[in-house]
């Protein structure tokens, strides 16, 4: 993963304007098909995660950062004249509660026909594409689009979260498709499932699930979050507590815990591993091991426990550890100071190789914990190429 730390994507998004609406025309009246497949690649020099979909009729294809938490998708307007201006005043954005100035600050509302790739119909993978016809986006500033992604490559932001004009919610209103869609990150890429991918599966019997929370702060409303009560070391008595919520993020790279947990943190896991030789820190790090003869899983790994001692959420072996160069590997976590407005937010590198599944009807969030674990990998989970197909088949 390379070094550099792009800037949160909160802030970019501010500039952009957020008007949750839906045409009555982008919804179909019959189901279409039963899940939607986009892959996601790992950008090789900023380590973001990236989908591609298909603007206009030509399918011009457009490069996205997947912001898992982002509220609607941006996009350089300046490369496709095929979108149409959503215009203001309108009901539409007056039902978003929108004004003429944050429009004319944020950026324009447009819609567009966006298609992507595989779907599923009936356990079978279907060779056209799935589009909706007047998906709805904002047109990204060239400036936030630079502190987007500043080694360029990409076009925009995708956003998955919690609101009507995410991807997700998008695609399933206009194909009636449930309202649910699972993430699967590896280092190289992964998948993202939109619908009923995971029901007649295998994985999905070894799902725990725990609540997704809301904030009660509208600026964060979309985001996704769970409750953490604390966390437990492998093999250690007592727990470092949190009583508080843990955002997911596939914008920043690691996880960050607020200082008080990161210092009792650290302190107790740095007990814990005694024998374990010191190395010195490398940025971001502050905690460092050398590797020796062992690799990343001689280390204990640490339990999330979330809602109740039931429910735990175990980060361990690569998830946990980052190597960060020969012979040195570090605990992947960061100090994120006191004043962070969630106390945990846990990174792409702690979600790599865990299957996740966003019941955004009951929201309600399934976890797999490390599919390493199980012998199988999330750069598997592919409609077309067997992994679902084969848990259909074994169920």
């Amino acid at each position: 993963m390379s070094s550099s730390y792009p800037l949160p994507l909160p802030a970019l998004l501010l500039l952009l304007c957020f008007c949750s609406v839906f045409s009555n025309s982008q919804i179909s009246n019959q189901k279409s098909s039963d899940a939607l497949s986009l892959p996601i690649f790992k950008h090789p020099v900023s380590g973001q995660y990236v989908a591609q979909i298909s603007r206009g009729t030509t399918r011009r294809p457009v490069k996205l950062v997947v912001d898992l938490g982002g509220p609607f998708t941006g996009v350089d307007c300046r490369q496709s004249s095929t979108h149409r201006s959503v215009p203001f005043p309108s009901l539409e954005c007056s039902k978003a509660g929108g004004s003429g100035s944050s429009v004319a600050e944020r950026g324009e509302l447009v819609e567009d026909l966006v298609t992507v790739g595989s779907y599923v119909v009936e356990g079978q993978v279907a060779d056209s594409v799935l589009g909706v016809d007047r998906f709805l986006f904002h047109c990204m500033p060239r400036s936030a689009l630079r502190r987007l992604s500043p080694t360029g490559g990409v076009n925009g932001v995708v956003g998955l979260g919690r609101s009507r004009m995410s991807l997700p919610h998008q695609f399933s209103m206009a194909h009636l498709l449930d309202r649910k869609f699972a993430l699967c990150l590896s280092a190289s890429g992964g998948q993202l499932l939109i619908g009923d991918a995971l029901s007649r599966t295998e994985i999905s019997k070894s799902l725990i699930y725990t609540p997704l929370i809301t904030s009660g702060d509208d600026s964060s409303s979309h985001q996704h979050l769970v409750s953490v009560d604390s966390m437990r070391i492998e093999g250690e008595p007592g727990v470092v507590k949190v009583n508080g919520r843990a955002r997911l993020s596939t914008t920043a790279p690691h996880t960050i815990l607020q200082s008080s947990i990161y210092q009792a943190f650290t302190e107790k896991y740095i007990k814990a591993v005694a024998n374990a030789t010191r190395a010195e820190s490398v940025w971001p790090f502050k905690t460092c091991f050398a590797t020796e003869n062992g690799g990343s899983d001689d280390l204990p790994a640490v339990d999330l426990v979330l809602q109740s001692k039931m429910v735990k959420w175990r980060i361990g072996g690569r998830n946990l550890m980052v190597e960060v160069k020969g012979g040195v590997r570090c605990l992947g976590m960061l100090d994120g100071g006191y004043d962070m407005a969630d106390e945990i937010v846990i990174g792409s590198h702690q979600l790599e190789e865990n299957l996740l599944e966003f019941d955004m009807a009951r929201s309600m969030l399934g976890l797999s914990s490390s599919l390493v674990n199980r012998g199988t990998s999330c750069a598997d989970l592919k409609l077309e190429s067997g992994w679902t197909r084969q848990q259909h088949a074994s169920s």
